[in-house]
């Protein structure tokens, strides 16, 4: 499966053989971009729906985001840089 131009790996859901595994696969699915084929509602679980990237992988950027404050921004302009 392919989301914003990346292959992501795609392996079976069990969530018909054991319901609990339901909140697992979403969580596999939003730390890892691991697809689980059949899973009736894959989405995000923890992160925002709009987070861009699995963080738990290991080509994810070590180090974070930068975290804008308001009001340093306004009085130092490019503070984090």
């Amino acid at each position: 499966m392919e989301i914003d131009g990346e292959l992501l790996p795609v392996v079976p859901s069990v969530v018909d053989l054991f319901p609990a595994a339901d909140f697992q696969e979403r969580e596999v699915y939003d730390f890892f971009g691991i697809v689980f084929d059949g899973h009736p509602d894959l989405r995000r679980i923890l992160m925002p729906e709009d987070y861009v990237g699995w963080p738990q992988r290991r080509d994810f950027p070590v180090g974070g985001e930068p975290v804008i404050f308001t009001r340093d921004e306004v009085t130092n302009p490019g503070w984090w840089q």
